[in-house]
């Protein structure tokens, strides 16, 4: 009896073990608040600053976009200018309607070994849709973890996204400027806490969902028709 008794509990001590080194994969932030960052384009309107808190505060993230068809299209730099280090990018392709998204300067990086994660949009027939992307980034033992941005398809005149991660809890949200907003591109929001790693996929990733779909990139994915337009 004592020796069954004593496995049972050894059993449930396991359980409870190996249940709470699953919840502990991803690092979890302090605190639950949420960090603001603000978009403001530059005079050419094709790059942009991203201010914490204020437009006053000094820019702690640069975007950056090109045309190019063979680099990457969309780069993230910390700091305020195209001369700050690059720490995200988004390379798309006339092939997939998926993209790219990678870590760190790519132009450092060889060729044939880029550090690309995919960041999946979901097909269906509209031109704006839900996305998925996993990494390694905030996680204590290396597990990958997914997260997935959801569009508020109510929102007509702005792009609203929420992303939420695998337990369902919202670590970042984004809001474009809106239509006719010509200063300001949109507002993104990040869990305070985070990885820095995984802030800057969160914040590169939503860059690219909102350049794509509100700045003429739609084009470049793959499954983009002029019916899927219309609708």
């Amino acid at each position: 009896m004592c020796t069954t008794a004593t496995s049972q509990v050894g059993n449930l001590l396991d359980s409870r073990a190996s249940a709470d080194q699953n919840v502990h994969n991803i690092v979890e932030p302090a605190v639950t608040g949420f960090k603001k960052y603000l978009m403001y384009f530059t005079v050419s309107r094709f790059n942009a600053r991203l201010h914490l808190g204020s437009k006053m505060n000094p820019a702690t993230y640069y975007f950056e976009t090109s045309v190019s068809q063979s680099a990457p299209q969309f780069l993230l730099r910390r700091g305020d200018s195209k001369m700050a280090p690059m720490v995200n990018f988004v390379k798309l392709s006339n092939s997939s309607r998926h993209a790219l998204l990678g870590k760190g300067d790519f132009t450092k990086q060889p060729e044939e070994q880029p550090v690309f994660e995919e960041l999946r949009r979901d097909q269906n027939l509209v031109h704006r849709s839900d996305y998925q992307f996993g990494t390694t980034e905030g996680s204590v033992t290396g597990r990958r973890a997914e997260f997935y941005w959801r569009k508020n398809k109510e929102a007509r005149l702005k792009t609203v996204y929420d992303c939420l991660d695998e337990n369902g809890r919202v670590v970042a949200k984004f809001f474009s400027g809106g239509a006719l907003n010509w200063r300001k591109g949109a507002e993104i929001e990040v869990l305070e806490g985070l990885d820095q790693g995984l802030e800057g996929f969160l914040i590169m990733s939503a860059l690219a969902i909102w350049a794509s779909e509100g700045r003429g990139f739609r084009s470049l994915f793959s499954g983009f028709s002029n019916g899927d337009k219309r609708n």
